[in-house]
C-alpha cells in the first residue's frame, strides 16, 4: 500500500510539473510572438540542498516558481477551493505550511545568488503554484503569490514592476545557465 500511494504521489507531481512547464512555454511564446518580450525559462536550478523547478526572468520582474501536486479527497469537488491564510494553505482536507516556506527559501536563495553578481538590487518574487485548484486569499497577501495555472500566466504577463536592465539580464541569464552546467558536471 506504502508503494503504491508513492508512486501515485510521484505520477501527480509529474503531471502537475510538466502542466506547470507546458503554461510557462506557452507564456513564453506568447509574449514572443505578441509584445516582442523577452521571457527567458529555466528549469531546475540547483541551490544549496533543494533545487528551484522553474525561474522566468523578464525585463520586468524574476520569479522562483515552486510547483506542489496535491490530491483532492473523494468527497471534494473542481470548485473546493484552496485558502491562502497568512503562513498557512487550508486544504478542504488539511492545512500546510511547508509549500509557503520552500517558495520563500528558493526566492531568498535566488535573490541572494544574483544580487551577488548584480550592480543594484533586483527584486525576486517568490511563486506556488497549485495546479487544478482554485485559489481564495484571505484579507492578508504574504511574500508568496500563490496561484494556479490561469494565475501564473496573468502573473507572469502582467509584471510591471521593476526594470531590469539588459546589462543586468544578461548578467542574471549567465549566472543561472552556469549554475545550471556546473550541476550537470560529473
Amino acid at each position: 500500500m506504502r508503494l503504491h500511494y508513492h508512486i501515485t504521489h510521484l505520477r501527480l507531481s509529474l503531471s502537475c510539473a510538466l502542466g506547470v512547464h507546458h503554461t510557462l512555454n506557452e507564456v513564453c511564446h506568447q509574449a514572443s510572438l505578441e509584445e516582442q518580450r523577452v521571457i527567458d525559462l529555466l528549469h531546475d536550478i540547483p541551490g544549496d540542498g533543494f533545487s528551484i523547478g522553474h525561474v522566468v526572468l523578464t525585463h520586468q520582474a524574476i520569479f522562483a516558481i515552486t510547483t506542489k501536486g496535491r490530491q483532492r479527497p473523494p468527497y471534494t469537488t473542481a470548485e473546493s477551493p484552496v485558502r491562502v491564510s497568512g503562513e498557512r494553505l487550508l486544504f478542504p482536507h488539511n492545512e500546510e505550511r511547508r509549500p509557503l516556506r520552500e517558495a520563500r527559501r528558493a526566492e531568498r536563495w535566488l535573490a541572494a545568488q544574483i544580487n551577488r553578481h548584480a550592480s543594484d538590487t533586483i527584486p525576486v518574487y517568490a511563486v506556488l503554484v497549485l495546479p487544478g485548484w482554485q485559489i481564495e486569499h484571505d484579507d492578508r497577501m504574504g511574500d508568496v503569490s500563490v496561484v494556479n495555472e490561469t494565475g501564473l500566466a496573468k502573473l507572469i504577463t502582467e509584471a510591471r514592476a521593476e526594470n531590469i536592465s539588459i546589462e543586468q539580464y544578461r548578467r542574471i541569464d549567465r549566472l543561472l545557465r552556469e549554475r545550471l552546467r556546473h550541476d550537470l558536471r560529473p
